[in-house]
């Protein structure tokens, strides 16, 4: 069997895979953000209860939101715990077994390239829209790094100058220490932000959906900008990587609304000329980051 985890900044997702990497168990369990100790305790508790139920030693992949430098140490603004510590290496030691861990959105998007939506291209980028907003970028079905492990992070680049003028949002300030970072506005967090601001009201980012296909005109108009938001992150990808195909994963995926409405809204910020790529839902849905970290634990 293949044990994958997929560490997010909510909750943290335990699953066994088969050798096809066909889901047989999954539990979730929440995150431990500020407490580097308990968070390390946390994932041998699952990978030990794992061992009992399937038996012997498993392979092990973790999916590890942040960044992991060339040196294998961590950079999370939503699990600050693990900031400057080695998780595979410290997890490999005080479970007594080899351990792989990778950024849980390159994990999500080796997946999809894969067996998912993405399987057959040549080239990818997999979109996360959950509580952050990153890609992951696979050739030939294995993720492009990028010499110090950053690339992909888009997340924490600055909101298109366009978009902030012409819909007067506001400058947010992010915890990485920057502000106006696209993940701001693109998250579900990012949609639950800009609701606020155009209704007055502490909405959620599902009942701003909700609204909006009720018809509520602030909720409509929060959506609308959202959206707009994403398309000037996925033109962005177009224009810097020019994939074959993208995929969209996290909560924020299960919008029905973004593959038909997203395609439009990427065209309009292209080059004139050039296409848009097919914009598919994540095969493997909310499994897809946590089957991907176990296909890199089962690598040699």
């Amino acid at each position: 069997m293949h044990f994958g985890i997929d560490v997010g900044g909510t909750k943290t997702e335990f699953a066994v895979f088969d050798e096809n990497f066909e889901r047989v168990h999954s539990c979730r369990v929440s995150t431990p953000r500020d407490d580097y100790e308990q968070y390390l305790q946390t994932l041998k508790s699952l990978i030990k209860r794992g061992d009992e139920e399937f038996g012997g030693r498993n392979t092990i992949g973790v999916g590890i939101t942040g960044v992991l430098d060339r040196q294998g140490c961590s950079l999370s603004v939503n699990v600050p715990c693990t900031n400057g510590n080695n998780v595979e290496r410290d997890l490999a030691e005080i479970i007594g077994r080899p351990v792989r861990c990778i950024n849980d959105v390159r994990a999500f998007a080796l997946s999809e390239a894969q067996g998912g939506a993405a399987e057959g291209f040549r080239t990818m980028v997999g979109v996360i829209l959950g509580t952050g907003s990153a890609s992951g970028y696979c050739l030939d079905g294995f993720p492009v790094l990028g010499i110090n492990g950053v690339a992909g992070e888009w997340g924490h680049l600055p909101i298109d100058v366009r978009l902030a003028t012409e819909f007067d949002l506001p400058v947010y300030d992010c915890p990485c220490g920057l502000s106006a970072c696209q993940e701001l506005y693109v998250s579900g967090q990012g949609l639950a932000r800009l609701a606020e601001h155009f209704s007055g009201e502490a909405l959620d980012s599902l009942t701003c959906v909700s609204r909006m296909r009720s018809g509520d005109a602030p909720a409509s108009r929060a959506f609308g900008v959202w959206l707009e938001c994403v398309s000037a992150v996925v033109s962005q990808l177009v224009l810097h990587i020019n994939p074959e195909v993208i995929v969209i994963g996290g909560g924020m995926s299960k919008i029905e609304e973004i593959y038909t409405l997203l395609p439009e809204a990427v065209s309009g910020k292209l080059l004139k000329g050039v296409p848009t790529p097919p914009i598919l839902q994540a095969k493997f849905g909310d499994d897809s980051g946590v089957r991907g970290a176990a296909i890199v634990g089962a690598q040699d």
